[in-house]
């Protein structure tokens, strides 16, 4: 059985000549994520390709990274648009927090235990405030654009 993968971006483009990637993270830790030495992969065709961070910068809601024996843009055009994964055994949570892989279909219960529905999407943009939560049941279907809009819940 193949390891549970986590997304952790998005190829979005190559920059220069040297096959640097600019990837849209979906990460919350990309300097983890993409430190150099890390191995990371590729989900071309079905199959998971194992690459090597050989270095990595970061911007606000955009990574540029090199993989080792990638080094030249013709080697990387044709993953434009392609998504790149983590092990997620390797990454470590802490108490109380959750992939948001793992959010969907969760019970949500108001203070009073009463139900309130389940968690159908989660929304996120650059920044952490902007995660919205999306639920259906006694709720409605109506979307608090961030958290502190919710009613105080638990899942």
């Amino acid at each position: 059985m193949e390891k549970p993968r986590l997304t952790i971006g998005k190829i979005i483009n190559v920059r220069g000549l040297q096959g640097e990637l600019k990837i849209a993270s979906l990460t919350d830790f990309p300097l983890l994520r993409y430190r150099k030495g890390n191995t990371v992969y590729l989900e071309k065709n079905g199959q998971y390709i194992p690459l090597i961070v050989k270095s990595s910068h970061h911007q606000p809601g955009t990574d540029y990274v090199q993989f080792e024996g990638h080094l030249d843009i013709n080697l990387v055009k044709d993953w434009m648009n392609l998504y790149l994964y983590s092990d997620k055994d390797n990454i470590r949570l802490k108490p109380g927090n959750f992939f948001y892989e793992d959010l969907m279909g969760m019970a949500i219960e108001d203070d009073q235990g009463q139900s309130l529905g389940k968690v159908i999407a989660i929304e996120a943009g650059q920044a952490i405030i902007d995660v919205g939560y999306k639920m259906e049941g006694r709720v409605d279907l109506k979307e608090f654009a961030n958290p502190g809009e919710a009613p105080n819940i638990s899942v």
